[in-house]
């Protein structure tokens, strides 16, 4: 992966013939030196052991050794032919970070993942697993059909990142008493308890947590009585029939009503005049669907995902299976709903980063 690499770096690509305690200027492993010498060299080494894995000293699958004070048991001949060429624990480490990082499955942002057998739900974003740690907090986000089995080697690839500890919209009420609306990654705090009452929210609804959870967040804006639309509004500009999606008193523009729908599918479209409109400060940017979206439009053979804004395409039935997608999750849209998402990149099976 070096940009740049040195001459060296290409001689002994393979790190063969040089033990922990040779040099490579050592006269006896001059014979391996030279890339397409490692190249070959090294995978004469794995024909050899496969062909002969039953006899010598090597690493043997199902038998316990000690590796750098570690025990290790191979699960098969591969494992036991890289701890063979390589009788380290970082240096196997290495290989197998490296490899995944080439060879494993990439899965777009906001894909919501599950080892097959393990209870643990993650969401990939941003090249972070983050766990679910709980069923209501995984149930106010996604849809258990939105869930995608696969392999443990694939969700270590990603680093871990942010537990997802609270439900969508959560009441959160730390020591002191302040309470604050969780609303995705940004907590608003509840001026009064008088604000609290006229919202119609239940005290029993309320999560006592400590100080760092709510400092976690991002800090949103105050809500108080004079707050319009605490909770978000969709409207309709009477005028033009332009969508805007309202909260903490501000609009921002939504493309088209499919996409109104699949955003916010309890919000009821209310049609307004367009001065009430204009009263709210406008945010420029458009907001179109959330991400790990299947998205197709009406009578089209296409299907996208959403990750990252963009819709990316997914070429084949075999990548669209491969990444564990179900083809009941698509939300077939109008054509135009689908164009406001620009187009990203085709979606592959292997991706390297």
């Amino acid at each position: 992966e070096a940009q740049n690499p040195s001459t060296r770096a290409y001689d002994w690509a393979m790190g063969y013939a040089v033990c922990d305690s040779c040099k490579t200027t050592d006269p006896q492993i001059q014979k391996h030196k030279g890339f397409g010498k490692q190249v070959d060299d090294a995978a004469g080494a794995a024909r050899w052991w496969h062909t002969n894995q039953s006899h010598g000293s090597f690493k043997k699958v199902g038998k316990t050794i000690t590796i750098d004070s570690t025990s290790v048991t191979p699960a098969n001949y591969a494992t036991g032919f890289l701890y063979t060429y390589t009788p380290h624990i970082h240096g196997n480490k290495n290989f197998w970070k490296i490899w995944n990082r080439w060879f494993s499955r990439l899965y777009p942002n906001g894909t919501v993942v599950q080892v097959k057998g393990q209870d643990g739900v993650y969401l990939i974003e941003k090249g972070f697993r983050r766990g679910f740690s709980s069923k209501a907090a995984l149930l106010s986000r996604y849809e258990p059909s939105q869930i995608i089995s696969i392999e443990e080697s694939e969700l270590l690839t990603y680093e871990e990142g942010p537990e997802i500890k609270f439900p969508a919209y959560s009441l959160l009420r730390k020591p002191n008493g302040m309470i604050f609306l969780l609303r995705d990654d940004t907590v608003h705090y509840i001026a009064s308890n008088e604000t609290f009452r006229q919202l119609g929210y239940n005290p029993d609804e309320v999560i006592d947590v400590e100080d760092g959870d709510v400092e976690s967040f991002y800090q949103g804006k105050i809500i108080t009585l004079a707050t319009i639309h605490p909770l978000g509004a969709v409207l309709k500009d009477q005028s033009n029939n332009n969508l805007y999606y309202v909260e903490q008193g501000k609009r921002q523009p939504i493309l088209h009503e499919d996409i109104a729908k699949v955003l916010f599918p309890t919000l009821t479209i209310t049609t307004v005049s367009h001065d009430l409109i204009k009263e709210y400060p406008l945010i420029p940017k458009m907001l179109t669907f959330k991400e790990g979206t299947l998205v197709a439009a009406h009578d089209s053979p296409l299907i996208y995902v959403i990750s990252d804004g963009a819709r990316r395409h997914i070429p084949s039935e075999e990548v669209f299976a491969g990444l564990g997608y179900k083809w009941e999750n698509i939300v077939h849209v109008t054509e135009q709903a689908l164009l406001g998402s620009p187009l990203g990149d085709s979606v592959e099976l292997n991706t390297t980063n």
